[in-house]
């Protein structure tokens, strides 16, 4: 039976068989009790961010020594996911260029690859921002964002992944290029004030 700490605390769990899915249960309940979720989980040591998926969650409890979980408020894990967010955002309009520029070569094969990953990456922050309004119950279609809204910067990245998207189906790869280029990079690069929109909580709150 390995060791298990909940944010520094011994946690107790008597069943000495069963898989990380039944330990994983019961700390949900205990947390949840107490408002709280679990946001981080540690494997003899080793960070696990893959903690609910299905893999994970059928290994036995006896393969490991020690299970460190660490956890949070909703509002505390929507701040970080919006931090995490708003760091990407760099990276992602960068590969809106670099994938644009891939389409105005020869590989046209590569470059569809590529736009999969960045239109994966793109649909992510996507459902970072339709979380964060559900966990904080606001309403993105009124959530100021300068002079418009949360909802309405979302409605156009939405559009502007569309007219790519239609570009590529019809195989239009210059269009494509020129929505990646001049329409998708810049609009990231501005997007930064759609997370901070989200009034986040104080780090001592």
């Amino acid at each position: 039976m390995p060791r298990i700490q909940v944010d520094g605390r011994e946690f107790p769990f008597a069943p000495p068989q069963g898989a990380w899915r039944d330990l994983l249960a019961e700390i949900d309940r205990e947390l949840d009790s107490r408002g709280l979720l679990v946001t981080d989980v540690r494997f003899d040591g080793l960070d696990e961010p893959a903690f609910r998926d299905e893999p994970v969650l059928a290994r036995p409890l006896d393969e490991m020594a020690t299970i460190e979980v660490a956890a949070a408020t909703p509002h505390h894990l929507v701040s970080r996911c919006l931090d995490d967010a708003a760091s990407s955002l760099p990276a992602l309009a960068q590969a809106a260029r670099d994938v644009g520029e891939q389409f105005r070569g020869f590989d046209i094969s590569g470059a569809n690859a590529a736009l999969v990953e960045f239109a994966e990456g793109v649909s992510t922050l996507m459902g970072i921002v339709a979380a964060s309004g559900s966990a904080l119950g606001v309403e993105l279609g009124t959530l100021a964002c300068g002079p418009s809204t949360v909802g309405a910067r979302v409605t156009e990245l939405i559009s502007h992944v569309d007219h790519v998207i239609a570009a590529q189906q019809q195989q239009d790869w210059l269009t494509v290029a020129d929505g990646l280029e001049y329409d998708l990079a810049p609009f990231l690069d501005d997007f930064g004030p759609v997370l901070d929109a989200f009034e986040r909580p104080s780090p001592t709150a």
